[in-house]
């Protein structure tokens, strides 16, 4: 059985596109993949969600591929470079809700590329056009650095100190990665000056190695209005105004997407039952996304 983890992304959104250092963590949620062999020249796969429901079916035999969407652009182009030659049941299952998009894609394409054991980044610029941060988060076992180009990989360390105060909230709605990155380059195709990129990697520096809460809530107070004021938009703690009074907050990957992130002295129960109390069910601490044993 092949595994792949999902991921959060810290710092730098938007901005890991224009080989922005970017801090991202493996959660413990991730994708499965078991693969029998076939007799004809079928590929035959069956996707379950996490209630291990039929989510998603493809079959073909290997010679008539149409990629069409991410599984037959997968397979479509392992056959054009002879990586798949004989047919496979493939079975998937996912332990997170696919609604939340923590990274279905990502980690599908991981899987994919662990069974025909080629380089998965080679793979996911085939099909895909994102900043890879999520690929590299599939195999890892510790919080990453990121770095698109040159592609650097490293693994970092967050202390006690810094984990224990934040908070992941489920924002109850839903935001297209794709679509985002789109926009984003559309509008801002190449301005991002050394300048900020600068400031915005000593930022994610400094975040990593303080561990006082007041700088750490400082840090990601000024990231999130920088990054608001380039991509023109108010800050997102503007549009919360149920947890203004409270925490600092900052959204986490494509922006007003799914998660966004507290940093708080609160304890977690308070934390959880603060969140719930206005409407976001979900707030994860860092025990229940358990990032540093996220491989399985």
């Amino acid at each position: 059985m092949y595994y792949a983890a999902t991921k959060f992304l810290l710092t730098n959104e938007y901005l890991v596109l224009d080989n922005v250092p970017a801090l991202t963590i493996p959660l413990k949620y991730g994708q499965t993949l078991r693969a029998t062999p076939r007799v004809d020249k079928t590929i035959n796969l069956t996707a379950h969600d996490h209630n291990n429901k039929v989510r998603y079916t493809y079959a073909s035999d290997i010679d008539k591929i149409q990629a069409t969407d991410l599984a037959s652009m997968c397979f479509d182009r392992l056959q054009q470079n002879w990586y798949i030659s004989h047919g496979r049941d493939l079975q998937t299952h996912i332990d997170f809700d696919p609604q939340r998009w923590l990274g279905t894609s990502s980690t599908f394409i991981s899987l994919v590329a662990q069974r025909a054991q080629i380089e998965p980044f080679t793979l996911y610029n085939q099909v895909c056009s994102w900043s890879w941060y999520d690929l590299a988060c599939a195999q890892a076992t510790t919080p990453l650095l990121y770095t698109r180009t040159p592609r650097t990989i490293t693994p970092v360390t967050l202390s006690d100190s810094i984990t224990q105060h934040l908070y992941f909230v489920y924002s109850n709605q839903k935001q297209s990665s794709h679509n985002q990155v789109v926009s984003y380059r559309q509008t801002y195709p190449q301005w991002v000056s050394d300048s900020i990129k600068k400031e915005f990697t000593d930022m994610t520096h400094e975040l990593i190695d303080n561990q006082d809460i007041a700088t750490r809530q400082r840090i990601l107070t000024h990231h999130d209005s920088w990054l608001a004021t380039i991509l023109d938009r108010d800050r997102l703690v503007a549009e919360l105004p149920r947890t203004k009074e409270l925490w600092i907050v900052k959204p986490l990957g494509a922006r007003w997407g799914d998660f966004f992130m507290i940093v708080s002295e609160r304890q977690s129960q308070d934390a959880k039952q603060i969140c719930s109390a206005n409407w976001y069910k979900t707030c994860l601490t860092r025990s229940d996304i358990a990032f540093e044993k996220a491989q399985k």
